[in-house]
């Protein structure tokens, strides 16, 4: 089989391919930009592997006035060129630590392909296009099946992160109608759950979020949810609410929010594993506080919170609420976050100050709220006379 030469028109990628050629060295596309291009879509990383070693490579590029970086020597890899694509030494793995490992650099393609995670993740293509295909990963890719190369337990103990990367996959490239392999989740429902202490929240963070992106996810999730390793991530969470929530998106055209998975999904700041930024516990702290406190009209919501924030609150308070939708809440959402308070902290004079000061234009606020956002300027500050 061979894929579109999607870097044809690339001078800087085919001369790379050439100078490689030329020095005796093996160079082949991997993985997702690969597997993409097989499937006709756009790649977005670009990988590369060869038998050259790093030292061997940095000769090269110098020798070229080639520009690279060495961002991780001690497993073989390079950034070259200024758009930084990685290009990395086949390798072996002589001992791993759940996260961390230990390699030694090998010389050919199937020895490298072994340390891989899925099969549909071990696809190399050379400077023609042809595609390499050591561990069936065209075949699982056709049958939309996600699955470990080799034994899927060891695979697990090598890399805790691929149980999130398992479930990533799946939904991205799985069959909702077949459901998850049934090998790779035997594999993870004997995982011992504490394990995953090991991991950073950052990592944690970065595949989660990957993961919640995906639509439609429920099916996916439902059969995480069955797995040690669910309760650990989402402690308390139900698939079945996350499917409601994907049904809400689908009738009213909204797009995915990650902070709103999280949040239907039983996720706080308290209990949250992921490192989530201080922008996005506000923001999930905001959800979870409004979705409960129904009291604030969705105006009031709109004006403060804005569009995104306020739509996504709606969501939550119909999913853990059943607080019905009104029809009209796009119109009235739109219209609102769109206004202007008209009294400024200068137009209350030297009466107020501090404290007392902003508390008196949030008291106006909620008025000139209430009044459907009519309330004139003279007349809210005959209020304060």
């Amino acid at each position: 089989m061979r894929i579109k030469r999607f870097w044809q028109n690339d001078q800087f990628l085919l001369g790379l391919f050439k100078l490689f050629r030329n020095e005796g060295y093996q160079l082949y596309f991997v993985g997702g930009c690969v597997r993409d291009s097989i499937l006709q879509k756009k790649p977005s990383d670009l990988d590369l592997a060869t038998d050259a070693t790093p030292t061997e490579m940095k000769e090269m590029f110098n020798r070229g006035k080639i520009f690279f970086k060495p961002i991780g020597i001690e497993f073989g890899s390079l950034l070259v060129g200024s758009n930084g694509i990685s290009i990395t030494t086949f390798r072996k793995d002589i001992k791993t630590f759940g996260r961390k490992v230990e390699v030694c650099f090998a010389t050919d393609l199937e020895t490298d392909s072994s340390r891989r995670d899925f099969t549909i993740n071990a696809l190399y293509a050379d400077h023609e296009g042809k595609v390499h295909d050591p561990r069936g990963g065209l075949k699982d890719l056709q049958k939309k099946r996600i699955r470990f190369i080799g034994n899927p337990v060891n695979r697990i103990n090598e890399d805790y992160l691929r149980i999130l990367r398992f479930f990533r996959f799946s939904a991205l490239y799985g069959d909702s109608a077949k459901g998850c392999d049934s090998e790779g989740l035997a594999a993870i429902r004997k995982f011992q759950a504490e394990k995953l202490d090991l991991l950073s929240g950052f990592r944690i963070r970065s595949e989660i979020f990957r993961i919640l992106s995906v639509r439609p996810l429920y099916w996916c999730l439902r059969e995480w949810e069955n797995t040690p390793s669910w309760n650990w991530h989402f402690p308390e969470g139900q698939a079945l609410k996350h499917e409601k929530l994907e049904q809400m998106e689908s009738a009213h055209q909204f797009e995915p929010n990650l902070i709103s998975s999280l949040a239907v999904l039983n996720i706080n700041t308290k209990n949250c594993k992921l490192d989530l930024t201080r922008v996005e516990r506000l923001k999930l702290d905001t959800l979870l506080q409004y979705s409960k406190d129904t009291e604030c009209s969705l105006e009031e919501l709109a004006y403060l919170l804005g569009k995104e924030t306020t739509e996504a609150i709606i969501l939550l308070r119909n999913i853990l609420g059943n607080e019905e939708i009104p029809s009209d809440f796009k119109s009235r959402v739109d219209f609102a976050a769109s206004q202007e308070f008209p009294v400024k902290a200068k137009d209350l004079g030297t009466r107020y100050e501090g404290k007392e000061l902003g508390d008196k234009l949030r008291e106006l606020q909620r008025v000139w709220i209430a009044s459907g956002f009519e309330a004139s300027k003279s007349a809210l500050l005959e209020l304060v006379q």
